[in-house]
């Protein structure tokens, strides 16, 4: 759906762009998504989910000498990253930080699949109700001496 909602906010846009929605198996380089595919665009704008299908995108684009607009979310921090060939880095060469477990929170509060997303989702809720600290605080000073859990301001249930 994400490239449709582009297509629809760069069309209302005061200079409007010709945005092509693409919805399918981009890996599929023996079907439409050869480099030539890549080639018949000027900007390549990447909202994909997994790493895998974002380094395949980056080569892809980095061969036909097409520019891409990587961008995603980690967590609740979204992420822009021009990419173009011989002038910035390209999504491969930026560290990533190793072994950091993370998943997409529209995966987690829409559409959980394994039973990591639904613990990982309750230990955010528990983090919200209760505050980041209070688990360590009642191993510190047990159940009945525990710390009163802190109030927030903000509380959202996506």
């Amino acid at each position: 759906w994400k490239a449709f909602v582009t297509k629809d906010e760069g069309s209302a846009a005061p200079h409007p762009l010709k945005i092509t929605p693409i919805c399918g198996n981009i890996k599929n380089a023996d079907g439409p998504f050869d480099l030539d595919f890549f080639k018949s665009f000027d900007v390549v704008l990447n909202g994909l989910d997994n790493v895998s299908a974002r380094q395949h995108v980056n080569r892809m684009c980095m061969q036909a000498e097409t520019q891409l607009v990587e961008s995603g979310t980690a967590g609740y921090n979204g992420q822009v990253q021009p990419i173009v060939r011989r002038t910035t880095a390209c999504y491969d060469c930026v560290a990533r930080p190793p072994d950091k477990k993370s998943f997409a929170v529209c995966t987690i509060h829409a559409r959980p699949t394994q039973m990591i997303h639904c613990v990982h989702y309750a230990k955010e809720l528990y983090e919200r109700l209760f505050g980041a600290n209070s688990v360590q605080q009642e191993k510190q000073s047990g159940p009945s001496g525990a710390a009163p859990a802190q109030e927030s301001d903000e509380m959202a249930f996506l």
